[in-house]
């Protein structure tokens, strides 16, 4: 009867012991991501009020400090690929640039974070999503830099543009020499001219119809 009694007792303990372990883990999996959803549904709804980069900082704001970048579904292309790059930047969470389950700009994503970061290696990551986000996150990243070698990593379609955006950012029409197109190398030292408000610029165009209409833009 004691060797009953005790047999008992024990499976009463592993029942409690197994109960309260049960406890604890629904407890675990049933606790919301938020822990106020309707104050975090009274904070989208003011979110979605504003325009812009407003609105975009603002959703960006509370995934941010949620530490999740499934909350710049917006339903706004927009202010989604806004949310989604100033997540990233702020997180320094690469990955969020591709995150699933947002309609976003992923190129837009990985140009924004390579320019905040002056990390040009990010541009290649924008060529797996883009061919022209490569382009454009090279070229505005060496024109920040103030780089032309980075205008290197580009096809010789692309490489006047860039050389040219580094040279007029620069004020340095020297920068020009390096494109060998001749028509290329004019559109560069134009553009240069009209950075620097400087005709005399002009000089180094090649053709003297193309020189003088540069000339002539400055009146």
């Amino acid at each position: 009867m004691r060797k009953s009694g005790g047999a008992f007792i024990f499976l009463l303990c592993l029942l409690a012991i197994f109960c309260a372990s049960g406890c604890v883990q629904e407890k675990s999996a049933s606790e919301p991501a938020v822990k106020n959803p309707a104050g975090q549904k009274a904070e989208f709804s003011a979110c979605a009020s504003k325009f812009g980069d407003e609105k975009s900082l603002c959703f960006g704001a509370i995934a941010v400090r949620d530490k999740n970048a499934l909350l710049c579904e917006t339903g706004d292309i927009s202010a989604s690929t806004g949310c989604v790059r100033y997540y990233a930047f702020e997180t320094k969470d690469l990955n969020a640039c591709a995150s699933p389950g947002i309609e976003f700009d992923q190129s837009d994503c990985y140009v924004y974070y390579a320019q905040k970061t002056n990390d040009h290696g990010v541009c290649e990551k924008a060529a797996s999503t883009d061919g022209l986000a490569k382009v454009n996150c090279y070229t505005n990243l060496a024109g920040i830099l103030k780089d032309t070698s980075l205008c290197n990593k580009l096809d010789a379609a692309h490489f006047g543009s860039c050389i040219s955006e580094v040279a007029s950012d620069k004020g340095e029409p020297n920068d020009c020499k390096l494109i060998g197109d001749s028509n290329g190398r004019g559109i560069c030292y134009w553009k240069v001219a009209t950075a620097m408000h400087e005709p005399k610029v002009c000089d180094g165009i090649d053709g003297p119809e193309f020189a003088q209409s540069c000339r002539d833009s400055f009146q």
